[in-house]
């Protein structure tokens, strides 16, 4: 083959490889699910009031045990379809696993058009729900779909997991379109994937009592982080999860109405975290796709340009070889000339450089040796200079700390006994025998004793609250305890670690006096601060 027809083959097999990059479809592109779900959808008429049943699939049957079963009632009229449904036989959702909180019913049309109608929740108990069932109303702007219901984490999700456990059949009405529709779930393995952060282990009793909506929120913030949401969407990701922090503190604190509210704000947010985050990094993908297109592309022009111009200078450089390399043996002549010159002068200097080799050495050892010797000198003037800078040091420390331990001694009733150094906070350093709010002096005092505490990091503290004998047993937990709480919290904005704090109840143990005068009630109110041996 000539350098030619060589030069134009290798052009048009560029050319044809340019068009293949361009042509090619976006990289990371998926193929349809291959997980799907059969059902039939319904073309409601305009005015015209349709009932369908609904019925629970084998998985929901598996489930609850029992049959679902209920009825939806659907019209659609001026573009709008109203539904209003009865169903029951439901049983909770994290039967169908952990990361499973509650019910979504979903509207879906045979092209694949989605629309989340709302949260389902079963109303009352499993006899209740058994009876008469729940009801639930809701609309779609869509008017031909099939009506399903799945197990979500959450409420808001934005696409329905294959957890489907009751779905819509064909009406007997007559004058209604029915048409088979087969649901895809795309995307919802990836879900699968995600590992839930596992629900805090607390008491059956306890358990009855966290919102829907926190464990939803718990959900949400999950996978919205599966989804990058921290990297993609900081900002929107970290207010879901101060959110969802506020929310676990409500429920704590037995504010359950407020935690469920806060936990259902954080679903909202976190939820649009993971949108952000979603539609964020696709934006990346495909900048980073058509850079690397861009980059390829330009590549191959430079190749098909070279090889165009390699054709046209082949010979010039056929030429321009010839002569170099004619060029080249006259210089290898010369440089040979010149080295031979060059070693009889090499010989002559030889002898000069290792006298002067000599010498140098001799100059480099002693300039070697009054370096050590100096830098001896300065080091162990750096010695004694940070040593007298750790001895200034100590003594203004011990000098402080005996400052403040006095300052704390004067502050507080305090005394030694077999649990550790203990600090006695009386009934005065609240505002009334009744009020669990601190006076403006406590206050002062106790960010004293904080200071003094968090200055051994390592030692553990004891909170314990007592009361008189007034009032029932549950009162005076609650207001003990209320009063623990707000010492604890004034100590760790104070600086005590967290962890180092223990809160307990004791009550009417250890009275410091009888409680038979209001004097001795008062001084048996009171909370013992304790740094541990």
């Amino acid at each position: 083959m000539t350098s030619r027809n060589t030069a134009m083959f290798s052009s048009v097999t560029l050319t044809v490889l340019l068009l293949a990059i361009l042509s090619h479809p976006a990289a990371g592109q998926q193929a349809a699910s291959d997980v799907t779900f059969d059902t039939v959808a319904i073309t409601y008429p305009e005015e015209k009031e349709v009932e369908v049943e609904l019925t629970g699939t084998e998985l929901g049957l598996k489930a609850s045990g029992k049959a679902i079963s209920g009825k939806a009632t659907i019209k659609h009229e001026r573009g709008v379809t109203s539904i209003s449904i009865r169903i029951g036989g439901f049983t909770p959702a994290s039967r169908l696993g952990t990361q499973y909180t509650t019910y979504v019913l979903w509207a879906i049309t045979p092209e694949g058009m989605i629309d989340n109608l709302g949260e389902f929740r079963r109303r009352g108990s499993d006899t209740w729900d058994a009876w008469i069932g729940t009801p639930f109303k809701t609309a779609t702007p869509f008017q031909t779909f099939s009506l399903i219901i799945t197990a979500e984490p959450y409420g808001l999700v934005q696409s329905p997991s294959r957890k489907v456990i009751v779905s819509n059949r064909a009406p007997r009405q007559s004058g209604v379109q029915v048409a088979p529709n087969k649901i895809s779930f795309v995307g919802d393995s990836e879900v699968d994937m995600i590992r839930f952060t596992p629900d805090k282990e607390i008491g059956r009793e306890e358990y009855k009592k966290v919102p829907i909506e926190l464990l939803g929120a718990r959900r949400a913030v999950d996978v919205a982080r599966f989804f990058d949401a921290p990297t993609y969407a900081p900002a929107t990701f970290k207010q879901a999860q101060e959110l969802i922090e506020n929310a676990e503190r409500q429920f704590n604190f037995k504010q359950y109405e407020e935690s469920a509210d806060t936990a259902q704000r954080a679903i909202a947010v976190a939820e649009m975290a993971r949108q952000l985050s979603v539609s964020r990094k696709k934006a990346k993908d495909l900048r980073d796709l058509i850079n690397d297109k861009d980059a390829t592309i330009t590549a191959l022009e430079d190749r098909i340009r070279a090889s165009d111009q390699n054709k046209l200078d082949a010979q010039k450089i056929a030429d321009r070889e010839a002569e170099a390399r004619r060029r080249a043996e006259d210089r290898l002549q010369q440089l040979e000339d010149s080295f031979s010159r060059a070693r009889e002068d090499l010989r002559r200097y030889d002898t000069d450089a290792r006298r002067l080799r000599e010498d140098l050495n001799r100059k480099t050892d002693e300039l070697e040796a009054e370096r050590a010797e100096k830098s001896k000198l300065l080091q162990r003037v750096a010695e004694l200079e940070n040593q007298l800078a750790e001895m200034n040091r100590r003594e203004q420390a011990k000098a402080e700390a005996a400052q403040l331990k006095a300052t704390i001694m004067s502050s507080f009733e305090t005394k030694d006994d077999d649990r550790g150094l203990v600090f006695i906070l009386p009934d005065s350093f609240f505002r009334s025998a009744t009020s669990t709010e601190l006076t403006a002096e406590a206050l002062e005092k106790i960010k004293l004793l904080a200071r003094y505490l968090s200055a051994d990091p390592a030692r553990k503290i004891s909170v314990e609250a007592y009361t008189d004998d007034r009032g029932s047993e549950q009162q005076r937990r609650e207001f003990a305890t209320q009063r623990a709480q707000v010492v604890a919290t004034q100590l760790m904005l104070g600086g005590v670690v967290r962890e180092n704090l223990s809160l307990f109840y004791l009550g009417t143990a250890r009275p410091r006096s009888t409680a038979r005068t209001a004097k001795g009630r008062e001084m048996n109110r009171r909370i013992e601060v304790i740094l541990l041996n």
